[in-house]
């Protein structure tokens, strides 16, 4: 996993006043408003809660699925993904046109996903960050490329793009029986009996 970097080295809109923040210090304030980068951080993570809790039983359904497969807690599957959705709100102007948001995500790299990650866990762990990557079982990259194939195969992020490419999903063959596709098939079925169809 990549170090953390105190220095902010992508456009970082500020959630109250719209000021790119790159180049500033996470630990610092807006130069506009005075407003703490961190709670930037903060917000967005508190609105993708929110916006994610609407997506309703398809969407929980797949990350129980890639939760039952990964062996990782739901918990960190959903953190990952929310993760994903970061790397790209991080980037972008509140004022920007849906559009450019849909093509941001599709440029969205494997580097910067990490980097989100990493921030995060800084966010909300301090100098202790790699100790919580560890206990969350994150902090192995190939960890992390097995998780986002799941989520690929799963269509729960884009299987035509920046990210895909690089944990090399666009050369990847998913077979007809991959067990992740029996779960999808199967909607019913508790955490429980899902981890049972795949151990």
């Amino acid at each position: 996993m990549p170090e953390y970097s105190n220095t902010i080295k992508h456009d970082l809109f500020c959630r109250k006043c719209n000021f790119n923040l790159k180049s500033k210090d996470k630990d610092g304030v807006c130069p506009v408003c005075d407003q703490p980068i961190a709670e930037n951080y903060l917000l967005l993570i508190r609105s993708l809660q929110s916006k994610n809790a609407e997506h309703g039983v398809m969407y929980n359904r797949s990350l129980v699925n890639v939760a039952a497969c990964s062996r990782l807690s739901l918990e960190d599957v959903h953190l990952v993904y929310q993760c994903f959705n970061l790397t790209v709100k991080l980037r972008t102007n509140p004022n920007d046109h849906q559009l450019h948001m849909d093509n941001l995500i599709h440029q969205i790299s494997f580097e910067q996903l990490l980097d989100a990650l990493t921030d995060v866990f800084y966010v909300l762990y301090g100098n202790e960050y790699h100790e919580a990557l560890t206990e969350h079982g994150l902090a192995n990259e190939n960890t992390i490329r097995y998780l986002l194939t799941l989520m690929a195969i799963a269509n729960i992020i884009p299987t035509k793009s920046q990210l895909a490419k690089d944990i090399g999903f666009d050369a990847m063959i998913v077979p007809n029986n991959h067990p992740l596709l029996r779960l999808q098939e199967s909607s019913q079925a508790s955490i429980h009996e899902l981890r049972c169809v795949y151990h």
